[in-house]
């Protein structure tokens, strides 16, 4: 299971997180990266899986491919 975390702020993640959620997903970039940052910090120990939902902007490949495990989005 996939939770979508946007509009939620990185604590969320992390309590959801605490009790066993791993996968996450975030349609806006600028939003996203607060809460990867956050979650690196314990990754190790969480094991935490980013996604990124929606379309892409071409200027954002470059970062979402950075900081993402996995890109779902269409073509349109």
């Amino acid at each position: 299971m996939v939770a979508v975390s946007k509009t939620f702020p990185a604590e969320a993640v992390l309590a959801l997180a605490s009790c066993g959620q791993r996968h996450f997903a975030e349609n806006y970039l600028q939003e996203a990266l607060p809460k990867i940052d956050r979650g690196a910090r314990r990754r190790a120990r969480l094991a935490l899986t980013w996604h990124f939902i929606g379309p892409i902007q071409s200027n954002k490949t470059r970062p979402i491919a950075e900081h993402f495990d996995w890109v779902q989005s269409s073509s349109g």
